[in-house]
C-alpha cells in the first residue's frame, strides 16, 4: 500500500524534531561539560596566584557564533559559587572568571542583585549566602 506524500512528510518532520531535540540535549550537556573545565581552570589560576602572591592576566577568547548560555545558566554558576561558606562579589567574579571583561562583570552583579531581591541570596558585611 502506497503511503500518501502528507503522511511522509509528517513522518519526516517527527522523525527530523526528534533528532533535533536530542542533538540540543547533547549541546546542553557538552555546554555544561565546558563550564565546569572553565571553572576548574580559573580554580587553579586562583590557587596559583594565591601561592606565589602574583596575578596572573589571561587572555580570554572572544566568544564565537555569539551564543548565549542557557536560561538560568549564570544563577546557578553563581549559586555554585557562593555554596554553603558564601562568597563576596570579587570572589564569584574571578571564580567564574569574568574578572576584566565588564560586560560578564555586571550581568554577575545583576544576577545577584535579582537573587537578592528575590531572596534566594543574602549579604552580610558585603558577602552572599544562600538565605
Amino acid at each position: 500500500m502506497a503511503e500518501s506524500f502528507r503522511t511522509m512528510i509528517r513522518r519526516e518532520r517527527k522523525r527530523l524534531a526528534r533528532l533535533e531535540r536530542d542533538a540540543r540535549k547533547r549541546l546542553g550537556q557538552i555546554e555544561k561539560e565546558l563550564s565546569d573545565i572553565a571553572s576548574e581552570v580559573s580554580a587553579i589560576f586562583a590557587y596559583e596566584s594565591a601561592k606565589t602572591g602574583k596575578k596572573r592576566i589571561t587572555k580570554r577568547r572572544p566568544r564565537k557564533g555569539g551564543k548565549r548560555a542557557s536560561r538560568g545558566a549564570r544563577r546557578e554558576a553563581v549559586l555554585k559559587v557562593v555554596g554553603k561558606n558564601g562568597a563576596t562579589r570579587g570572589e564569584i567574579i574571578e571564580k567564574l572568571g569574568a574578572r576584566g571583561n565588564k560586560r560578564e562583570e555586571q550581568a554577575i552583579s545583576n544576577a545577584l542583585a535579582l537573587m537578592k531581591r528575590a531572596k534566594v541570596l543574602k549579604s552580610k558585611d558585603g558577602k552572599y549566602m544562600t538565605a
